[in-house]
């Protein structure tokens, strides 16, 4: 489900990537400090981002949740560990953590459910910090319907997975 120099799927994934490229041209090697984030410049993206933690042993856990997140998994997930959330709920952010994490660079796609009524978007861009007990991801996810975001149409239909576990 990974594209060689994913470039984003919509207008939020591909402003999203711009914006990680940016900050690795700064950093000396590897991916973006989390310290570098700079919140103001992701504004427009806030209520979709999550920061999640994945540690040594493997265990996913939400640092940080955006608004539209909390009210897309129907719980407030800050804090959480991943293995306990619902299957459904955890399926959503699963997509693309390992992918991210092994070629350390950013990994997207869509997920379209059985009725088709919308699709789910999501990213992953890995992140260097040194407090961390594992490695850090800075994750966007959103639910698009109809027109909100670029046709989905032409998405390649090797990173499509249908998935109809993802709610409304």
């Amino acid at each position: 489900m990974t594209m060689t120099g994913y470039q984003g799927l919509t207008e939020a994934q591909s402003e999203l990537v711009d914006y990680w490229h940016g900050l690795c041209r700064r950093a000396p090697a590897g991916p973006p400090r989390r310290q570098d984030i700079d919140a103001g410049a992701l504004r427009n993206h806030l209520a979709h981002l999550s920061i999640v933690e994945v540690t040594f042993s493997g265990a996913v856990r939400f640092r940080l949740v955006g608004s539209a997140l909390r009210e897309m998994a129907g719980m407030n997930l800050q804090g959480r560990q991943l293995d306990a959330l619902p299957t459904a709920v955890a399926r959503i952010w699963q997509r693309g953590l390992e992918d991210a994490l092994v070629t350390q660079a950013p990994a997207g796609g869509f997920d379209v459910p059985a009725e088709g009524s919308h699709c789910h978007a999501w990213l992953r861009m890995p992140l260097e910090d040194g407090a961390s007990n594992g490695r850090v991801l800075l994750c966007h996810d959103r639910l698009v319907f109809g027109a909100d975001e670029r046709d989905t149409s032409s998405v390649p239909a090797l990173i499509l997975g249908l998935n109809s576990s993802i709610a409304a």
